[in-house]
Formats: C-alpha cells, sequence, structure tokens
C-alpha cells in the first residue's frame, strides 16, 4: 500500500516514566519526534485487522521499551505493550476495556514491522490511530494507520422480466422473445461495484441507484436465440479484494421450435391390404415435439404407432394397412411443439394404392 509522509516539528526529548503508573502512563517529553508514517489499512466488518507498527531500533545495541497505541486526538493510549527490564514473551499486555478490550493484542513475530491485531472489527472502530514505539537510546518513534471499515453487500436479488425474484433458474423463454434481468444489491460500505458475467464474461448492463443503500444493474437481451439456451448470467457485486465477492448465477431456460420433421421413405406405390412401416423423426423441439399422423386434416386412427426418443431425437412409426379409399389422399406427419403451438412442420406423400 501507498504510504503518506507527515513530518512533524522536534520539539520532545526521551520520556521519562513513572514507576508508581499502572494502569496508565506518565511521562515528561523531551527528545525528538521520529517521522510520522500514514499508511491506510482496510477491514471487513465482524473479521480481522492488522494495525502496522515498526518496532526495530535503528541500533542493533538499542532495545524497544515500550510500544503505546492511541486513538487520534487522545492524550492517554488504549493499548501498552511493555518490555521494560523483560524479555518480549514476558511483556505486560494492557487494553483499554472502553476501547478495544480483550479483541486486541499485539504481536511481534513479524518483525521488524509488527502489527496490533484486531478481532471482530466493529464500525466505531474506524478512524487513525497512532504507534508510539519508545527505546532505550533511539529517538521516540511513531507511525499512524488509518484503518478504513469495509461493510460489504448484504442483500443481492435477482428479478425476471416480470419482477418475480430468480432462485436458480429464468423462464423458459420462447425462441425470439426478450430478456431482462434485474440485480438488486443492498448495503454495502463504501458503495458496491456491481456487475454482470454472460457465461462467465464481463457484459456491459444499465446501473441505477433506486435508493438509500440501493443499487440496481438491469442487463437485457432482446430476441433470444437457440443458442441462448442454458446460457449463465451472474450479477456480481463486490466493493473489497478482502474477501470474495457477493454473487448469484441463474440460467437461461427455453422454449424451442423443432427443427425439421422427416419421413424416413415414401413409397411411390402401395399394395391393399398389405403392412407398411413409416417412420417419421423430428429434432431440435424443447421439450420434444409431438408427431402426430393425419389423412388430409384428420388424424389417422387406423393404424398402430410405435415412439421412440432420447435427448435429441423423437419418432413416430406409423403401421398400417391401406385400403384402396385412401388412394390419392395425403398422409402426413405433424411436428408440434406443445408449448409454441404456433411453430409446426410437416412431411407428407400422397397415397397411391394399388390392388392386386
Amino acid at each position: 500500500m501507498s504510504q503518506q509522509r507527515i513530518i512533524r516539528t522536534p520539539r520532545r526529548k526521551k520520556p521519562q516514566y513513572c514507576e508508581s503508573c499502572k494502569d496508565d502512563i506518565c511521562f515528561r517529553f523531551m527528545m525528538p519526534v521520529a517521522e510520522v508514517w500514514l499508511e491506510p489499512v482496510d477491514a471487513v466488518l465482524g473479521r480481522g485487522a492488522e494495525l502496522p507498527c515498526n518496532i526495530e531500533p535503528n541500533h542493533r545495541e538499542d532495545r524497544v521499551y515500550m510500544v503505546l497505541w492511541f486513538r487520534e486526538g487522545a492524550t492517554k493510549p488504549l493499548y501498552r505493550f511493555d518490555v521494560r527490564g523483560r524479555p518480549f514473551n514476558q511483556a505486560l499486555l494492557w487494553s483499554d476495556p472502553l476501547s478495544f478490550g480483550p479483541r486486541a493484542y499485539f504481536v511481534t513475530g513479524k518483525r521488524p514491522v509488527a502489527a496490533l491485531q484486531l478481532d471482530a472489527v466493529q464500525l466505531k472502530d474506524a478512524g487513525v490511530y497512532r504507534c508510539r514505539v519508545d527505546f532505550r537510546n533511539s529517538p521516540t518513534r511513531n507511525f499512524q494507520v488509518k484503518l478504513t471499515v469495509i461493510v460489504p453487500p448484504h442483500q443481492l436479488f435477482i428479478y425476471d422480466n416480470s419482477g418475480i425474484e430468480l432462485s436458480d433458474t429464468v423462464g423458459p423463454l420462447k425462441e425470439d422473445s426478450d430478456l431482462l434481468l434485474t440485480c438488486e444489491v443492498r448495503g454495502g460500505e463504501p458503495s458496491p461495484t456491481v456487475s454482470w458475467f454472460m457465461n462467465e464474461k464481463l457484459t456491459e448492463g444499465r446501473l441505477d441507484k433506486a435508493a438509500e443503500n440501493v443499487i440496481i444493474n438491469k442487463l437485457s437481451l432482446p430476441r433470444l436465440k437457440r443458442h441462448h439456451l442454458n446460457t449463465t448470467f451472474k450479477c456480481q457485486a463486490s466493493n473489497t479484494k478482502l474477501m470474495q465477492p457477493a454473487e448469484k448465477t441463474v440460467r437461461l431456460e427455453m422454449f424451442l421450435r423443432p427443427i425439421n420433421v422427416k419421413l424416413s421413405e415414401k413409397p411411390k406405390t402401395l399394395v391393399a391390404e398389405e403392412e407398411y412401416r413409416i417412420q417419421c423423426s423430428s429434432v431440435g423441439s424443447r421439450p420434444q415435439a409431438d408427431l402426430i399422423w393425419f389423412r388430409e386434416n384428420r388424424k389417422f386412427k387406423r393404424a398402430k404407432f410405435e415412439k421412440w426418443f432420447n435427448e435429441s431425437i423423437v419418432t413416430n412409426t406409423i403401421i398400417f394397412s391401406p385400403t384402396p379409399d385412401d388412394d390419392g389422399h395425403q398422409l402426413k406427419c405433424q411436428a408440434t411443439n406443445p408449448s409454441i403451438l404456433s411453430a409446426q412442420l410437416e412431411d407428407s406423400l400422397i397415397l397411391n394404392v394399388v390392388c392386386e
């Protein structure tokens, strides 16, 4: 992270501590204050934070006496790390119960940069803090840390064209219809970035701020085509890199027209009273097409039918024995998507029936 350097006017000399002080520290400033560094630190509400502080002395012969943490504008410390006359692992620790209390602990294992670890960060923790490091010989060193508490977005909804909240799918929608998805994100400080991803590829939507702490991003896709089937649409909201974005994904379900319908054979001549089998097949419909046999415009009932299907094709085989009365009439197979009745395809033959 970038650092901003702040210079204070030297006015102080080495502090002298009152041995009688227990819960607080008395000192007289008499030694120059070193430069103060301001470092930004972000933390997510309810999670942990580390406020860094360099405690390494400038000279090997020197050592740390005490580390004090202050909130900006305060004259009394809110945390004390005291190692006067004792090793680091036997430091005397004190944390103001009205500030951090047991949520704070000073960690020195990452020297030269130690850190005040803070658990369960709260909104009131946001602010500027000063770490004061006193050495046996070296000038007092100060560091400033600006702690920003980030509130992640807490609710994310996706709605369809009709304003109905979606869980995992949208539709089914017909081919050539229009798709409109609305992503609504509530909460978050700072305001989150709300984005749409179509099949994991960033897609531009239309941003709008509906109310305080509510951001809306609308995604429109006109005239849906069959290749849009099973397309995924993900709405993502994020205002920090410290945690995974809030997100939700829905998959597009569609009704598709049959692509074709075809008769397996078209006999030029049929002998009366002999049995024939003619297969009708169709692909591309979703859900599967209904295959219905007609003589002229009436359903052909004087026959047996064998139906078969898999994920890509559906067949209906007619088994019948033509009669002289069928001669010259049209026999046709019609494919209809039951969800798109207007999308019908058919294939046919003219029955040329002869008698032997």
